[in-house]
């Protein structure tokens, strides 16, 4: 009996060491599985987040879009065009997967219509345009992946010109500036009381003058006399800065020819030129010759038009037009219109003559006067009850009024020209502003501005303080833009 059973125990060796081998097979199947588990769910974590990643990175692109758009626009900074489709370039974002994300942009008017470059970069009228941006995010491939995670987003946006209002200068002259003797321009916050020609500025022999501000010139700046700018003077022609007293707190810049200057211890800032610069002695840093720039940021003469008189309505001035006779246009001024108690606009096709006779405002007065403006003897603009009002002599853009050559001795239709001892007095503030030319003569004070869509002469002791003043009913066509403002219609993902 025993011997049967040991016999058979015999016969049941090694069944453990099968067991254990089956155990093992189990667990590392087991083990396998996991892992197999875990690098499938690695795998599509990774993929997972790429696409995250990537259409992160595709947004990314189009905010950087908006973000470059917002600065574009200017005539030193167009909107990018090459056709109907322009590529933005790349940008490479610093995320895992280092996604290089490309841009496109195409250009549409307000229904949808393709624009071409040439008239996209004109925008004679200043509308708005509508453009597609599109922005396709591809990451690197990752190891086991069929495919890389292409995301592409795709924005509308509406472009709408931000215009430059054009009346930020003290003194615009559409042609030259010729100025006689003695002159100041004061700035109204620091130096900021700017001139601009599109012609020459000159400073005479004997002239002491003062400027506190630029001076851009797109012919060329002759000094003559002591002549003292606190910023830059910047023409595209020759500068010649005579006088021994002269001096410059700025630069001094001639885009394409010359710069003379005789005393060269008085300019702060640096000296560049074109061709040459007089003394030999000035060397680098201080002086740099042979370099040809862009000529100053070209301003165009900015059109205050009557036929947009309805936006001063909207500004909230009573717009009126006076149908009285032509002799008697100042003294309706001057018991009607300055005397209303609230903003007055009055339209006349007669020419405003002051003789020896003040101007007493108890409101802000605006004048559209067709045949221009003109004070002889001693004459006085005031504030009849010590508030500060706002005087406008405007001789509008779309007069029918033919502008004649620039005379230093007499008025003509279409000009404004003010004789001895004319004052703007505070706080009246003022804006002179014609199509034609500006005349003012001896021994004038003003506060506020002038612009001249001819030549601007302005003759002994003549003393500004630079005041910027509202402008409404300004032409847009006649605006530079600075920059377009983005409004964003959608951003969403699209099939890439």
């Amino acid at each position: 009996m025993f011997s049967l059973v040991k016999a058979r125990l015999r016969e049941e060796d090694g069944i453990a060491l099968i067991v254990a081998l089956n155990v093992m097979i189990v667990a590392i199947g087991l083990s396998l599985l996991v892992a197999w588990v875990a690098v499938s769910t690695n795998a599509d974590s990774g993929v997972d987040r790429q696409r995250a990643v990537s259409v992160n990175a595709a947004e990314a692109g189009l905010d950087s879009a908006f973000v470059a758009l917002q600065s574009m626009g200017s005539s030193t900074n167009p909107l990018p065009c090459t056709g109907s489709t322009t590529n933005l370039g790349n940008l490479t974002i610093n995320v895992p997967d280092q996604p290089v994300v490309t841009r496109t942009i195409s250009y549409t008017d307000m229904s949808g219509q393709p624009i071409d470059c040439a008239t996209l970069a004109a925008n004679a009228q200043k509308v708005p345009v509508r453009a597609v941006i599109t922005s396709t995010a591809n990451p690197v491939a990752l190891a086991g992946a069929t495919q890389k995670r292409t995301r592409v987003m795709q924005a509308l946006v509406t472009l709408r010109p931000v215009l430059q209002n054009g009346f930020d200068n003290a003194i615009f002259a559409n042609s030259s500036l010729n100025v006689q003797n003695n002159h100041t321009v004061n700035g109204n916050v620091g130096d900021d009381a700017n001139i601009y020609s599109n012609g020459d500025v000159t400073c005479p022999n004997g002239a002491l003058q003062q400027y506190h501000g630029n001076i851009y010139a797109q012919g060329a700046v002759t000094f003559s006399g002591n002549c003292s700018v606190s910023g830059d003077v910047w023409a595209n022609n020759a500068v010649t800065l005579g006088g021994n007293n002269t001096t410059v707190g700025g630069r001094v810049i001639s885009s394409t020819s010359s710069v003379s200057v005789s005393n060269l211890s008085g300019v702060s800032g640096n000296i560049m030129a074109a061709t040459t610069i007089s003394p030999t002695s000035c060397v680098s840093p201080k002086c740099t010759r042979g370099l040809v720039q862009s000529a100053p940021p070209a301003q165009t003469f900015p059109r205050i038009d009557k036929s947009l008189v309805s936006q001063w309505a909207d500004a909230g001035y009573d717009v009126q037009t006076y149908t009285g006779t032509c002799a008697n246009i100042v003294s309706a001024l001057q018991n009607t219109y300055a005397t209303t108690g609230h903003k007055t606009l009055v339209m006349t096709s007669c020419s405003v003559s002051f003789s020896s006779t003040d101007l007493n405002l108890y409101n802000d007065l605006v004048i559209f006067a067709d045949g221009g403006f003109q004070a002889s003897q001693q004459v006085n603009m005031n504030s009849a009850d010590g508030a500060q009002h706002l005087l406008y002599w405007i001789v509008p853009a779309d007069t029918t009024v033919t502008c004649a050559s620039p005379s230093s001795t007499t008025w003509q239709p279409g000009d404004i020209y003010t004789g001895n001892k004319f004052a703007v007095n505070s706080p009246v503030q003022m804006m002179m502003y014609t199509p034609c030319n500006a005349d003012i003569q001896n021994h004038s004070d003003q506060f506020g501005q002038i612009y001249a869509g001819g030549t601007a002469t302005v003759d002994n002791n003549f003393d500004m303080d630079f005041r910027p003043l509202p402008v409404v009913g300004i032409d847009p066509a006649s605006q530079s833009t600075l920059y377009y403002k983005v409004d964003i219609t959608y951003k969403r993902e699209v099939r890439g």
